[in-house]
């Protein structure tokens, strides 16, 4: 594998595509120093890919709040707009895809006991989000 020491700023994404039979994503990225990266992502990557990139925008977020400079906007959660749950035949699972306000499905195997968590979970946090109390995460 290549190892470019220098790090490129993306300018803007110059095109994308789908592969022959759209089995694979393929994209340009235009770079600060005028080149193009050319990319291709196999379908099955592409959610890990876009949900890594999601995480990263929600630690620079992090860091840009910690910082005494000037408050810049930091990265909210992606609203869902859908969601759909079924079951994994043969499997211990629960399956749950929630489409996002961005058009983003994202699909999840979710083993029984966490899927055991989130029953919990939820009706409290809907609970404390209806009373008007302010709480973190309910683990």
């Amino acid at each position: 594998m290549k190892d470019n020491h220098k790090v490129q700023k993306i300018t803007e994404m110059a095109e994308f595509n789908s592969a022959p039979g759209g089995y694979e994503v393929q994209f340009s990225l235009n770079t600060e120093d005028g080149s193009t990266m050319r990319l291709s992502c196999p379908q099955e990557r592409l959610g890990q890919l876009i949900v890594g990139l999601l995480r990263a925008q929600e630690l620079a977020g992090r860091e840009r709040a910690k910082g005494g400079a000037a408050k810049m906007l930091v990265a909210a959660p992606m609203q869902a707009v859908e969601l759909a749950v079924g079951i994994s035949p043969g499997e211990q699972s629960v399956l749950l895809q929630l489409r996002a306000q961005t058009g983003l499905v994202l699909d999840f195997a979710i083993p029984l006991e966490l899927a055991e968590q989130l029953s919990d979970g939820i009706p409290h946090a809907i609970r404390l989000t209806q009373s008007g109390a302010l709480a973190g995460p309910t683990h």
